[in-house]
């Protein structure tokens, strides 16, 4: 996967400033800027502008994997976030003086399997295999965080839980969303919690190439949607959005290819387009 961390700027949403704190801190560690590391930890400690308790043989070989790992999901839950990916995860506090990073964390955590290499899975194309790609896709998000929430969360307090929004019904199901698997090979959640609302990003080609007609991309959003709507349902969250936007380096300023609430899906007029270069 990719890590896009954004840099600063203006009109910049609260994920998007997590992700650049994550990333601003990752620049810091590669350049052996131990004082700027830790000004971006929200309890940094005695002796913390040292490279202690991460030798540089670590940092040398963890780097590159980190900032070259796309971000899978970012999630911000009033004043706590999670930025999370193949390589591993973050989770942040939103201070007085920006979000701040409260577990860093250079590789995957020692109790959880390392992420397999990336891959896409962009499935048959054939809209009447949808519905049986949809139901294999959440099965194995299902199994796959059954698997990894309690090595996540294990360590937590229930203070941080709270933060982090773990205890949230709607986080919770949200965890279980597949990434890159048919019939929408979603590259990566934005999650929007107290709203409710979740916006799913393919690759744009994935998206407008491979379903090349308007009425396959609707039957895979449409699929998705059903299997979403499912999970969703099961942990107690009826009113809930979904969005598909294509996938790029920003959070904001998005141009939505599909929406589906309460039971309908519709393509946007983006999300009806033919492409010349496909």
């Amino acid at each position: 996967m990719a890590l896009a961390l954004l840099g600063g700027g203006c009109g910049k949403t609260d994920e998007d400033r997590a992700k650049s704190a994550v990333k601003e801190y990752l620049s810091a560690l590669e350049e052996r800027d131990w004082q700027t590391a830790c000004d971006l930890l929200v309890t940094p400690g005695a002796g913390c502008a040292k490279p202690s308790p991460l030798s540089q043989a670590d940092i040398r070989s963890a780097l590159p994997k980190l900032l070259g790992a796309r971000i899978e999901k970012v999630s911000v839950h009033g004043g706590g976030g999670v930025v999370r990916g193949a390589a591993g995860a973050w989770s942040l506090a939103k201070e007085a003086d920006g979000w701040k990073i409260t577990r860093p964390l250079l590789a995957p955590r020692g109790d959880e399997p390392a992420a397999p290499a990336e891959q896409t899975d962009t499935g048959s194309g054939d809209p009447t295999k949808f519905a049986g790609e949809a139901a294999r896709a959440f099965d194995d998000g299902r199994a796959k965080a059954k698997r990894l929430r309690p090595a996540r969360r294990k360590d937590l307090t229930d203070e941080e839980q709270r933060a982090l929004g773990a205890t949230s019904p709607f986080l919770q199901a949200q965890e279980t969303l597949p990434i890159r698997q048919p019939p929408l090979p979603v590259q990566q959640y934005i999650v929007q919690e107290r709203s409710h609302v979740i916006t799913a990003r393919p690759d744009l080609g994935d998206f407008l190439c491979r379903l090349r007609t308007p009425a396959a991309r609707l039957a895979a959003v449409r699929a998705f949607y059903l299997e979403a709507d499912a999970v969703f349902r099961s942990y107690g969250v009826r009113r809930w959005q979904l969005v598909v936007a294509p996938y790029s380096n920003s959070t904001s300023d998005i141009e939505p290819l599909a929406r589906a609430s309460s039971g309908s899906v519709v393509l946007t007029p983006f999300g009806r387009g033919n492409p010349s270069d496909c």
